[in-house]
């Protein structure tokens, strides 16, 4: 497929983007000299890249930048046919809604509910081991407070785990 290219809509003039996912500044550092810029990547693995104009500058993912050279400005969400956040290629990006992005990254297995669970979650403080023995000491009497100090976790990550707020999928010990 022959890269074509466009102007970043808002910066014309300043940077294109090509229906193969690549952003070029086209006055590189102020001078005539076209380059090829490099992205940095979200957590999520999304293309970031960083435009500047009258002194500003302003973070945007990649996708976007080339769904809306290609197909115009839209409200809704840009989202990646085959879930590939790396793959910024026009034919593979849609808009679509808040719905169907969740459809697709269950379909794609990227879903934040299937990879981000107990102590894959990003945010886990405690491991099963302690969830399973919270759940014990709850069991044989011992108030919330005293499993917090004892275990060295905070009052209410055991109140969670207590009255079953978080860490669910697994049976209790």
């Amino acid at each position: 497929m022959e890269e074509i290219w466009k102007d970043v809509i808002g910066y014309e003039g300043k940077y294109q983007v090509s229906n193969q996912g690549q952003v070029r500044s086209l006055r590189y550092r102020n001078t005539d000299k076209v380059k090829v810029r490099r992205s940095s990547t979200t957590n999520k693995g999304y293309g970031l890249i960083i435009l500047s104009k009258d002194n500003r500058s302003r973070s945007f993912r990649v996708h976007r930048l080339v769904y809306e050279a290609f197909n115009g400005v839209t409200e809704l969400l840009v989202l990646h046919k085959d879930g590939n956040p790396q793959n910024n290629n026009i034919d593979n990006l849609y808009a679509g809604t808040q719905k169907q992005n969740i459809a697709d990254s269950i379909k794609h297995g990227t879903h934040s509910s299937l990879s981000y669970k107990g102590e894959n979650h990003p945010r886990a403080t405690i491991t099963w081991e302690q969830v399973n023995e919270i759940r014990r000491q709850s069991r044989s009497g011992r108030s919330i407070s005293s499993i917090a100090k004892m275990l060295g976790i905070k009052h209410n990550t055991v109140w969670r785990v207590v009255n079953n707020r978080n860490w669910k999928e697994r049976g209790t010990a």
